[in-house]
């Protein structure tokens, strides 16, 4: 991947598990948008201090973010029901 390239993914996250939007070492990424389709948490993750965002009891699309993650300082969203959501998230490479 090279600077400005976009970076997307969505899976589904079972009851309980979590998607972590961490790059890969070396690489920083701007995240700015990110959807669950059921109640979650999103958290800012650094070393093993993680500070709860928000967490919405339903579908939710948080857009027109700037946050930049790295492999060390990353973004999780931690499915809180009690069955499989879809998660996504999309934004670029940066240096």
């Amino acid at each position: 991947m090279a600077v400005n390239d976009t970076v997307a993914a969505q899976s589904a996250v079972a009851a309980g598990a979590s998607l972590d939007i961490r790059p890969g070492t070396g690489t920083r990424w701007l995240v700015q948008s990110i959807w669950a389709s059921g109640a979650c948490q999103l958290k800012r993750v650094s070393g093993a201090n993680e500070v709860v965002l928000e967490a919405p009891t339903a579908a939710k699309w948080w857009q027109g973010l700037v946050e930049r993650v790295t492999d060390t300082v990353f973004l999780r969203v931690t499915n809180t029901g009690a069955s499989a959501i879809d998660v996504g998230y999309a934004g670029v490479e940066v240096p």
